[in-house]
């Protein structure tokens, strides 16, 4: 995160361009300025309860369904976005009673390059497929000791965080309401960005090498809302498997898996490990229920905070809806 002075300095030069005779938009309308978490997470779930249809953009709820979550994995964080459950009741506000919660640090790239660091035995090669090149050492693909390691690093850094006191959220420190519809009924969950790249890297994998096995019969039938069980049994069976295949499908764009290059191919494993441990272990979701979907978009559109930001702006300024401008 850049300082804030830095920050105030570049939004103020993006400012001035509101004040030149060409630029082609209200200027009393332009606002530059840094988004943070839990704008970005408020945001996102309106988004996704707008495309799916539980609300209308005056962020009033049709009452049409269980509202949705969000969440979300990046490089470098995570972030879990619950609404309310009272949101199921037709003309309830949207944006009330949101829970978001970001967690700086704990993104895939980051816990890998930390379990990488503290793994002085090596023990994490446990977390990368069969033959991976890893530092000079080859991976083993051992998914479950891979994720009693991620487990117990987490556990030390979220303990760490809860004894020092830390401004900053503690990964899984989750209210009761929170754990409440993340275990209940009343509360589904869309898995966006790494989470999905992850997920359905694994289903790319298990349909080309193990078509006909029986984990990957249950895990397609049920994708992309699989649940804890059958991602877990893929995951194990893809992280079994051999590197090099990977390696070889990924030199060419037309056989790769659409979202995976070459710098996070040898790291899906792992990544896909560090999503269960998350989701089951942090996060507290049944192994056994179908609460989670993986998907990057909606009615056509991505499902991502913009547009929320664009919904809940205009309904904070209480402005009227113009039929058909959406």
């Amino acid at each position: 995160m850049l300082p804030s002075a830095t920050q105030a300095e570049l939004w103020s030069t993006v400012l001035k361009t509101a004040e030149q005779e060409s630029f082609p938009f209200d200027p009393s309308n332009f606002i530059a300025r840094t988004v943070s978490g839990d704008e970005e997470g408020l945001w996102a779930v309106l988004t996704t309860n707008f495309l799916i249809g539980r609300m209308g953009h005056n962020l009033l709820s049709h009452g049409s369904g269980s509202p949705l979550g969000l969440l979300d994995l990046g490089g470098s964080s995570t972030q879990i976005g619950v609404p309310s459950q009272a949101a199921a009741e037709k003309g309830i506000n949207f944006s009330h009673g949101v829970m978001v919660k970001s967690y700086l640090g704990f993104g895939m790239t980051h816990i890998r390059e930390q379990v990488r660091k503290e793994s002085s035995d090596s023990a994490d090669l446990s977390c990368y497929m069969k033959g991976t090149p890893v530092d000079g050492l080859l991976g083993q693909g051992e998914a479950p000791k891979c994720r009693q390691l991620i487990h117990q690093l987490l556990k030390q850094k979220s303990s760490s965080c809860k004894a020092e006191l830390s401004p900053e959220p503690c990964l899984g420190d989750l209210s009761p309401e929170a754990h409440d519809a993340v275990q209940g009924n009343g509360v589904s969950f869309f898995a966006v960005s790494g989470l999905t790249y992850v997920a359905d890297f694994a289903r790319w994998w298990a349909s080309h090498q193990q078509p006909s096995h029986e984990v990957t019969k249950a895990f397609l039938q049920a994708y992309p809302r699989p649940t804890l069980t059958e991602l877990e049994a893929v995951i194990d069976l893809m992280c079994e498997g051999e590197y090099g295949w990977v390696e070889e499908q990924t030199k060419e764009k037309s056989t790769a898996h659409q979202y995976t290059a070459a710098d996070n191919a040898p790291y899906r494993c792992f990544q896909a490990n560090y999503m269960l441990i998350l989701l089951r272990e942090i996060y507290g979701f049944s192994k056994d229920a179908r609460k989670v979907t993986f998907a990057l978009e909606a009615s056509g559109e991505d499902l991502e905070w913009p547009l929320g930001a664009l919904l809940h702006h205009r309904a904070r300024a209480e402005r009227p809806v113009v039929s058909g401008e959406l």
